[in-house]
């Protein structure tokens, strides 16, 4: 498959032709997609529909986690349409004729043996081909690693074009299509620049104030640097009609009572190093049982801890996970100091994150492995 990276401000049309071209489009989404990549998503839903496409949402439990009431177009989308296949074992009753008869809100299959009695257990369905011209993947680092997720099958993603728009620094590049930007823009302001290369199109006020409120999100209020063009795009939507106030209240509400609590727990446990470059925060088991979060919560833990306790060169979140009891490390801070732990530690980007694959059998263990390992980067 042909690959094609590009980088932000740079032409957008062959992305737009790929969606164009395309009658059946499926949607993929994170396992645990942010808030910013759910605006962007909704808008491009919405977009999409409106241009006559059938879009479908690759399944992934995300229905589970979506707060309805904001998102409304991504909880309507369907899932993919699936051939739908019926087998019978010929060898053990072979059929001699198959006909249909269409009914009344029915039709009926109907297969004639030809030697021998045909019963229901020499009958199995299974589900076919997937009818889909494009996948556009939004805020997916690695299609494959999705893939182990869901049942499509990797032929599906490996004979259907897809259009691969991230703002993570370890994208895969699995698209043929490739819009990646890393410079701090949120998924909302690339579905925003996006939308607004198609000629004729006028994004009302409702859907500015969904992509201001997913800057917003992705920026932490502006608290964050919000890359280049953030503040230009955020003054272009309230010149479409995006209301400030509203953006601000769709992030608030955004965030659940129960991970304002581990947030909390978090912030409680939370402790400075004698130089007052680094920031420790840690989590027990405990802690994820009595808000019922779970250790996928941690990204969202450490990105908080930043913004309550801003100017450190490295936040280092521990927490112990509930399965296992082991405890497990989460990095954030300098990009160079993470880069070169990488380069010496196992583990993987969760971007902007580094998390080792070391597990400890206590948190005083862990403090002192990572304590070392910062000495001789920082």
């Amino acid at each position: 498959m042909s690959k094609t990276r590009y980088r932000w401000g740079m032409d957008y049309n062959q992305a737009i032709e790929l969606l164009e071209k395309g009658e059946r489009l499926a949607l993929v989404l994170p396992l645990r997609p942010t808030f910013d990549c759910l605006t962007a998503a909704e808008v491009l839903a919405g977009y999409l529909k409106e241009r006559g496409k059938q879009v479908g949402l690759l399944e992934n439990g995300l229905k589970e986690v979506l707060p309805l009431n904001k998102f409304t177009r991504l909880d309507s989308l369907p899932p993919l349409l699936h051939e739908f296949i019926i087998s019978i074992d010929n060898s053990s009753a072979p059929v001699s004729q198959l006909r249909y008869e269409q009914g009344e809100g029915k039709l009926d299959i109907i297969f004639s043996p030809q030697s021998s009695p045909l019963y229901a257990e020499h009958i199995s369905f299974r589900q076919g081909r997937v009818f889909c011209d494009a996948i556009i993947a939004l805020g997916v680092a690695d299609i494959e690693s999705w893939n182990t997720a869901n049942s499509v099958g990797p032929d599906f993603f490996l004979t259907t074009p897809i259009l691969n728009i991230d703002n993570s620094g370890n994208n895969k590049n699995h698209g043929e299509v490739n819009l990646i930007n890393t410079a701090g823009v949120s998924l909302s302001e690339m579905i925003y620049k996006l939308i607004s290369s198609t000629n004729g199109v006028a994004l009302g006020s409702e859907t500015a104030t969904l992509l201001l409120a997913g800057i917003f999100s992705s920026s932490s209020g502006f608290s964050k640097d919000p890359g280049p063009d953030a503040l230009q795009s955020s003054a272009e939507l309230v010149r479409l009609g995006a209301s400030w106030k509203g953006a601000q209240d769709l992030c608030k509400e955004s965030v659940p009572l129960s991970l304002v609590q581990l947030w909390g727990r978090a912030a409680v446990r939370s402790k400075m190093d004698s130089s007052g470059d680094i920031l420790w925060s840690f989590l027990t088991a405990d802690d994820f049982e009595k808000t019922s979060r779970s250790p996928k919560d941690a990204p969202l833990v450490i990105d908080h801890l930043e913004r309550l306790f801003p100017a450190r060169r490295i936040t280092s979140l521990l927490w112990q996970n509930p399965a296992t009891k082991a405890v497990e490390t989460l990095l954030a801070g300098e990009k160079l100091a993470l880069e070169t732990i990488a380069s010496r530690e196992n583990g993987e980007f969760r971007s902007p994150h580094f998390a080792l694959a070391k597990e400890f059998p206590a948190f005083l263990e862990a403090e002192e492995y990572i304590t070392s390992l910062l000495k001789g980067v920082l």
